[in-house]
């Protein structure tokens, strides 16, 4: 803990008295904690305030108040007369010490009592719990057999998710599931409103310092392959492999989110839905082969009904469909002018996405430009 102290002091006369001690006026040595800084006898320095002197002159002899000091640093004093040096240790550190001890073994325990909680709740539901460094998957035991394959796919989720957002978020590594930020993942043996073959989601609960994130996904097993995706693609390990990453990447985006929230800017308050789903639409696909073939399916679409997507106007745009238009133009983003605009655009101080966007890319007009030219390749 850093001692941020002003001192002051005035050397400016023939002897300096210290506790009695009378020292030559040659070149004096203040420490404080093992730091120190040499005062020169024709040099000012100014200890206290105006109206609480530590430095009293009488008789022509300079006398510095070592116990007001002392009291300044919260420290106690002592002198070494070869030396000329007063010395300053502060018992402050020390106190503050001890409290952060005090407080971190509360943290603990009090961690201690909500995972006992949390685990006899998860068992009263009748979830079992395969436990990862970097995720929990609670399952049923009917389903034991589908956690090596889901583990194995979060375990990529969790990669991606470090490398696309280590700049942005230099923690990423050590705080996903972290006891500040875990990460829950259930899977469900049967469907229900807000999980079907087609449908997960990522519902977090805290804020910037602490943050539950709940990722709800059907279990591999229990697929009975009744549907398609919308490009008419089936709902098989493929598609699970990028529903389930894609799910895991909006846990450090609620954490970067939060961790933004009180910093000047427009993120994370204006932020559009297409920007949310469409990045982690894009780092979910980003560098596969499924990835080209989504866009080879996409872009022509695009080009024929770009009023059902994505559409540009002279000061601003808007986006229609989240999962398609907006990993299309996140896609773009990137691979026009990559991925350091986008972190730019994100953190511009500027208060309306629109603001952000032409500082960070130019007008929308040229942006429209490029984006037809992309469209096209």
């Amino acid at each position: 803990m850093k001692n941020h102290i002003k001192i002051t002091l005035i050397v400016l006369v023939v002897s300096i008295v210290i506790g009695g001690i009378a020292s030559a006026a040659s070149n004096l040595t203040v420490a404080l904690n093992g730091h120190s800084i040499t005062l020169l006898k024709n040099d000012k320095y100014q200890v206290g305030n105006k109206m609480v002197p530590a430095v009293v002159k009488q008789n022509g002899t300079t006398y510095i108040a070592v116990n007001l000091v002392s009291q300044l640093f919260e420290a106690t004093n002592s002198f070494d007369a070869k030396t000329n040096t007063l010395s300053f240790t502060s018992y402050k550190k020390n106190k503050d010490d001890i409290e952060i001890a005090q407080l971190q073994m509360q943290v603990n325990l009090l961690n201690q009592r909500i995972s006992k909680l949390r685990a006899s709740n998860i068992a009263s539901e009748g979830w079992l719990e395969y436990h990862s460094k970097h995720y929990n998957l609670l399952y049923t035991a009917e389903y034991k057999q589908d956690v090596e394959k889901v583990a194995r796919i979060f375990d990529h989720a969790y990669e991606v998710s470090v490398k696309e957002f280590k700049n942005l978020l230099p923690q990423v590594d050590s705080i996903l599931n972290n006891e500040f930020y875990p990460i829950d993942i259930y899977l469900h043996p049967t469907t229900n409103d807000r999980v079907t073959e087609g449908d997960a989601y990522n519902g977090a609960n805290g804020g910037a310092e602490a943050m539950t994130s709940e990722i709800h996904i059907l279990t591999p097993s229990a697929y009975q392959k009744k549907g398609s995706t919308i490009e008419g693609w089936e709902y098989d390990d493929n598609f699970r492999y990028y529903l389930y990453t894609h799910e895991y990447i909006h846990s450090p985006q609620h954490i970067l989110q939060e961790q933004y929230r009180n910093t000047p800017g427009w993120y994370p308050e204006n932020q559009p839905k297409w920007m949310v789903e469409g990045l982690a639409e894009y780092l979910a696909y980003k560098g596969s082969d499924t990835y080209k073939k989504k866009l080879d399916f996409w872009k022509p679409e695009i080009l024929r009904n770009p009023q059902n997507h994505v559409m540009i106007y002279k000061d601003s745009m808007t986006v229609q469909t989240p999962y398609v238009g907006g990993f299309l133009f996140t896609a773009f983003l990137y691979e026009q002018y990559g991925s350091k605009k986008y972190e730019t655009f994100l953190t511009s101080g500027k208060l309306t996405m629109e603001q952000a966007f032409t500082e960070t890319y130019g007008s929308f007009e040229k942006v429209n430009i490029d984006w037809q030219k992309w469209l096209k390749q």
